[in-house]
């Protein structure tokens, strides 16, 4: 598999080999694309030990709350509500 990747200056890269292990947008796999995730969600966590919700996301899957904070789709839509988000474990 062979994948086109965009390098600063306006340049870009062909990269093959094997096995794709580059971590995907969630909410984007669910609308069938695969676009690469370069945001990890910084909303509550979603399981014990972890200090965020880790949610995999693209830019434009991702809202941003401040410098590096970021959120997805679906803790900047419980933020906007005003809810709080159960974890995995309650």
């Amino acid at each position: 598999m062979c994948e086109r990747i965009a390098l600063p200056g306006g340049g870009f890269a062909i990269v093959c080999g094997g096995r794709h292990t580059r971590a995907r947008c969630e909410e984007c796999a669910r609308l069938g694309r695969r676009t690469p995730a370069d945001i990890e969600c910084d909303g509550p966590p979603r399981r014990p030990g972890a200090t965020t919700c880790d949610r995999k996301c693209c830019r434009a899957h991702a809202k941003r709350i401040g410098p590096d904070r970021d959120l997805c789709i679906e803790c900047a839509r419980a933020e906007a509500k005003g809810t709080v988000i159960k974890t995995l474990w309650e």
